[in-house]
């Protein structure tokens, strides 16, 4: 099941500020969905290039599952 980030935190959580010098919430988990959306990119790929280079796995592709607003 694919999350929204925005929807899980709100107006209220995406507005958490930089105030004590740190990064904001929003910002930090906008970077973990997006380095973990490339990683299931780079899986899907790894595993659709071995499937064409030998008998093919029996492993599923994966899906992401945090999309960015």
């Amino acid at each position: 099941m694919a999350a929204t980030l925005k929807k899980l935190l709100g107006e209220a959580g995406a507005g958490i500020d930089d105030s004590v010098g740190i990064d904001r919430l929003y910002d930090v988990l906008v970077e973990l969905a997006t380095v973990q959306n490339d990683l299931v990119a780079q899986f899907n790929q790894l595993k659709a290039d071995y499937d064409a280079s030998t008998t093919p796995t029996t492993a599923t592709d994966v899906t992401a599952g945090v999309t960015i607003e």
